[in-house]
């Protein structure tokens, strides 16, 4: 079991090599650049809708998986789909 970028999942051992090195900051400010747009408990799409955006709102970027980016926006943390946020 392995975890990377927040990310995790299973991969055989022989193709894994450890890394000591500090991992980079991936913390920045992010807006969002929708309408209406879903902040959700988890990185998925389901009925786990816990906040909402609007363009032009602020919050911070946690860091991102994939298409999704882990947020932080008025003491919530949540998910939401990586092509609404542009980093400021």
């Amino acid at each position: 079991k392995i975890r990377y970028n927040g990310c995790i999942g299973y991969s055989s051992a022989k193709y894994i090599s450890v890394n000591t090195g500090k991992r980079p900051e991936t913390r920045h400010v992010g807006e969002c650049t929708g309408d209406g747009v879903r902040v959700r408990s988890t990185p998925e799409f389901r009925d786990n809708v816990i906040h909402h955006l609007n363009k032009g709102n602020l919050f911070d970027v946690l860091e991102t998986c994939g298409v999704w980016a882990h947020i932080s926006v008025q003491g919530i943390e949540g998910y939401i789909y990586s092509d609404y946020v542009k980093r400021v």
